[in-house]
């Protein structure tokens, strides 16, 4: 049964070949337009340092912001609205850029930081780096970053003079205790407490010297093709979607004669 199935398939198809063809070209011809028109599109991941403290609500907050800038961003370099993020000189860059989206979040262990893995498609990557800045910078300069990462600094310096003058006067006593000759195990225990003040003093300084806005935490590689199918890959799949839309036509109107015959031998 399936074979005399494919034998009347294929006896259709050579006596309609014409027909076949003329549907293969045709499907052919939109591939090729299709292939001109399609600009190839680069996926790039990166990933950003995108928060501040280690708190679950922060973390909240600051990627619902980031989503926001995102759109926003997205939104603005679509209706070439882009004096209102980047100067004149740039504008150029962003010619060739499609759009920026998440693709997770992740919160680093041991460290107060949440990471945001970020796709950014582009048309060209010959201005990849420069995207990348732009975007970090439009993010920084929103009043809400710039705010968080202000008030942060200013938490830590107060700590770190505290800190500061608690080792001062800890230090003074040690020196004093030492001048009196009193117990070397109360001295011990000072000097124990500074270096413990100095550990968390070292850990403020270098928290301090991080807080220069939202980052990358890891840099943005440049693909070695672009996404989607490629060139011979879209030829292959139209020239099946031809052949099939062939076989179907030339099934309708082998159909349609063959009623027309039942119809005229007056049955």
């Amino acid at each position: 049964m399936k074979d005399e199935l494919k034998n009347g398939l294929v006896k259709m198809v050579l006596r309609r070949k014409l027909i076949f063809l003329i549907s293969i070209l045709f499907s052919l011809m939109i591939a090729t337009v299709m292939v001109i028109i399609k600009k190839p599109v680069y996926k790039i991941s990166f990933t950003i340092n995108a928060s501040l403290l280690g708190e679950e609500n922060i973390h909240k907050s600051n990627k619902l912001v980031i989503i926001n800038l995102i759109k926003n961003f997205n939104i603005l370099v679509d209706e070439k609205n882009i004096q209102t993020i980047i100067n004149a000189n740039n504008r150029e860059i962003f010619k060739n850029f499609k759009s920026i989206d998440i693709n997770n979040t992740t919160i680093g262990n041991g460290d107060p930081y949440m990471y945001i893995d970020l796709a950014l498609f582009i048309y060209d990557t010959t201005n990849l780096k420069g995207i990348v800045n732009i975007f970090l910078q439009y993010i920084n300069e929103t009043p809400f970053f710039k705010g968080q990462f202000e008030r942060e600094k200013k938490n830590i310096l107060d700590i770190k003079e505290k800190l500061i003058c608690s080792i001062d006067e800890m230090g003074k006593k040690s020196k004093l205790i030492n001048d009196l000759e009193r117990s070397d195990n109360l001295n011990y225990n000072i000097q124990y407490d500074i270096y413990h003040l100095q550990e968390k003093l070292l850990k403020l300084n270098s928290r301090l010297s991080q807080l220069d806005g939202v980052k990358l935490a890891t840099d943005a590689i440049t693909p070695n093709q672009p996404i989607g199918l490629s060139i011979i890959q879209t030829y292959i799949l139209f020239i099946f979607v031809g052949a099939v839309l062939g076989i179907i036509i030339i099934f309708c109107i082998e159909k349609n004669i063959f009623n027309l015959i039942y119809v005229a031998n007056g049955n």
